[in-house]
């Protein structure tokens, strides 16, 4: 019938919505950890360079 277009079109619609969400958060939660570790690495250069001197 009519809405058959449209129920298709939205069914797609919200399946690259979610697709797209899925990528943001993976990126977004990579950058966290990314930035967590270099923080982290950083802390223990300056630790270790305390303890050398």
């Amino acid at each position: 019938g009519f809405a058959d277009p449209i129920f298709g079109l939205s069914v797609v619609f919200a399946a690259i919505v979610m697709y797209d969400a899925q990528v943001i958060l993976f990126k977004g939660i990579l950058r966290i950890k990314i930035i967590i570790s270099y923080s982290y690495s950083k802390r223990i250069g300056k630790g270790l360079k305390h303890e050398t001197i």
